[in-house]
């Protein structure tokens, strides 16, 4: 029978784990639909935080990004876009036109 002998892990072998473990790190953590690096809010840290919640953040901005393609017109276009920021301001606290009027 033969004897299994078990060998250190090579220099190689620890770096190659410790690239894919920054790669799957690196993917949940940027999940959301803006750079981490700079969140500055409350909301935007706790997205950045939990990654259902960039996950959510994420498929919520490929949605907005879809209906924006998705419209009409320019006239169109700006009334959703006014919409989403009126809610993003609310949901911050902030009474007021987002519109910038």
């Amino acid at each position: 029978m033969r004897k299994i002998t078990t060998r250190p892990v090579s220099g190689t072998a620890t770096s190659l784990t410790l690239c894919i473990a920054a790669a799957i790190w690196t993917t949940s953590a940027d999940a959301a639909s803006f750079d981490c690096k700079r969140a500055a809010t409350p909301v935007e840290q706790a997205i950045c935080a939990d990654s259902a919640l960039g996950d959510v953040d994420s498929q919520l901005a490929e949605i907005y990004k879809d209906t924006q393609v998705a419209l009409p017109d320019a006239q169109a276009s700006e009334i959703a876009r006014i919409i989403v920021l009126t809610w993003a301001n609310e949901r911050l606290g902030f009474p007021g036109d987002a519109g910038g009027e």
